[in-house]
């Protein structure tokens, strides 16, 4: 069965409507939309500088492409774009979702890739070759790895048992290896990895660049319940929801 490759507009992705269920009470998509816009928004204005957030907006696809750490057969949609600035760090982060259709079943698609993808700079790998980490029990799944380049490395033998435990590890260089993946940078992605249970993650250090991707089968804003957004508080839910991003650059010392 032949596959179509397609580009379309991100504005068809506003148009993915879903009622998300969790511990039994439904999610309204309206809800969380007045959520993202009416609290995280804002928060987030007060958190990082230089803060641009576009409801519909492209990407640089090279940005991607480059990366070779998803597969973009597909149709590829885009949402929520926000640059900004923290801590002297630029990022740049947005609702992904990439799909594959049939040509001869346009009903019939796979999702390669939904939820959220972040670039920060991160001048001081630049000089490195690319590394990536990948989930390991996903990796065939949503992130396009190549076979050829997953070695299993003498270094990552003696690592952080938590993190070749779930990691899998693309590099060229065994030195490379070493020289990024100290065990503070392992025991930082152990952490941030943490705060997303059961979600798939890559993480790419690419021409002083530091891709992370976060395979969270939704939009910009979280799923939760009204019973545990009653009980965690809104300013508690939404400084734990920026902690995420914000933990990234501060625990890999961006």
């Amino acid at each position: 069965m032949r596959m179509e490759t397609k580009k379309v507009s991100s504005a068809s992705l506003e148009n993915k409507t879903h009622d998300f269920l969790l511990m039994g009470l439904v999610v309204q998509p309206k809800m969380r939309k007045e959520l993202f816009n009416g609290v995280i928004l804002p928060k987030m204005r007060s958190t990082f500088l230089d803060f641009n957030h576009s409801l519909l907006a492209d990407v640089d696809l090279a940005k991607l492409e480059e990366t070779q750490m998803l597969n973009l057969n597909g149709t590829i949609q885009v949402k929520d774009k926000i640059t900004a600035s923290y801590n002297g760090v630029n990022l740049e982060m947005f609702t992904l979702c990439i799909t594959r259709h049939s040509v001869d079943d346009n009903s019939n698609s796979e999702t390669l890739f939904y939820g959220q993808w972040m670039i920060f700079d991160a001048e001081k790998y630049r000089s490195y070759d690319k590394i990536i980490c990948s989930s390991k029990f996903f990796v065939t799944s949503y992130f396009k790895i190549r076979d050829n380049k997953v070695k299993q490395f003498e270094y990552l033998k003696n690592a952080n048992n938590q993190f070749t435990d779930d990691f899998i590890v693309e590099a060229n260089d065994e030195n490379e290896v070493k020289k990024i993946l100290t065990n503070e940078v392992m025991d930082a992605i152990v952490r941030i990895k943490s705060a997303h249970p059961r979600q798939p993650m890559g993480f790419g250090f690419i021409n002083g660049k530091l891709h992370v991707g976060i395979y969270s089968n939704q939009e910009m804003t979280p799923v939760i319940s009204y019973r545990k957004l009653k009980k965690q508080g809104i300013n508690n839910f939404v400084n734990t929801y920026i902690k995420n991003i914000t933990d990234i650059v501060d625990l890999l010392h961006l």
